[in-house]
């Protein structure tokens, strides 16, 4: 079954794209009829009447002019208008392409007994449109929004063939609590579902509400998503074993996977369930 939020986005984004259409449309028809003909038909015209051209000081002609400023003028707004939707349906829903997140083992261990540690993570968002005045203003007022809520190390944008992606690189914090204030965190806690076990899971908390808001205040299509597709990467500087769910081991996919980390180890979450909670594992 259809989730009903993509559905109102999509019915949204009919509407927009209608009224869009409509407004280029009547644009269109409001410039004079001259100013759509070739310039030879013009001329023909002007010879016809026994004139080689309109005189610059001709009524007729003032008039014209005077009629198709503000009608360019209005032209020209929706051309940059079209230019921010057309960036707002490239953000639409805000997802990453892959948000990484970094860690130790031995941040896991000191949560788990009472401690607070932090992880690196990056994010990356493709984007599809010309980078332009216009889109820089939109991007600047996102990012302005999110230093807000999220400790922001890196704000990059990039320029590729079909447009340009941002890269965000920054930090959240590892916490031994389910339910934080921060927008963004890794939970730590004794998990009651596997005996013996801590369940290590991304989560959102109340100022995402927060951020969230404001970006919709900006623009109702820029509201983020919650999650996004997740890798953590883990360093294994403390021994432990691992229990993971619906995950992606060096591109194999696996219902349920289990091991110990050793050197390192690399945990890829997407799409499904993943798409409306955050991606975990258990350890112990």
């Amino acid at each position: 079954m259809l989730k009903q939020r993509p559905l109102r986005k999509l019915r949204a984004l009919t509407r927009w794209a209608q009224a869009l259409t409509a407004q280029f449309k009547r644009c269109y028809e409001r410039i004079p009829q001259p100013e759509r003909e070739s310039a030879g038909r013009l001329r023909s015209g002007a010879a016809h009447s026994g004139r080689g051209r309109l005189e610059r000081n001709d009524p007729l002609d003032q008039s014209r002019r005077i009629r198709t400023r503000p009608q360019r003028k209005e032209c020209n707004m929706w051309k940059n208008f079209s230019i921010i939707v057309a960036l707002s349906l490239s953000l639409l829903g805000c997802k990453a392409d892959e948000l990484e997140v970094s860690f130790k083992t031995s941040d896991l261990i000191a949560v788990k007994n009472g401690g607070s540690e932090t992880a690196e993570f990056e994010a990356v968002f493709s984007l599809i449109g010309e980078l332009n005045n216009e889109s820089r203003a939109l991007i600047d007022a996102l990012e302005n929004i999110v230093v807000k809520y999220i400790s922001i190390d890196d704000f990059e944008i990039k320029t590729t063939d079909m447009g340009f992606k941002i890269n965000i690189e920054g930090e959240i914090p590892i916490l031994n609590d389910e339910n934080s204030e921060y927008a963004y965190y890794i939970s730590v806690f004794h998990s009651n579902i596997i005996e013996g076990s801590n369940l290590v899971q991304l989560k959102t908390g109340h100022k995402f509400e927060m951020m969230k808001n404001e970006m919709s205040a900006l623009n109702f299509m820029l509201a983020p998503d919650a999650f996004h597709p997740t890798r953590f990467r883990l360093r294994g500087d403390k021994d432990i074993e691992v229990l993971a769910p619906a995950v992606q081991v060096d591109g194999q996919d696996y219902l349920m996977w289990r091991g110990r980390i050793g050197d390192r180890l690399s945990l890829s979450f997407s799409g499904g369930a993943y798409d409306r909670t955050g991606p975990g594992f258990f350890f112990r």
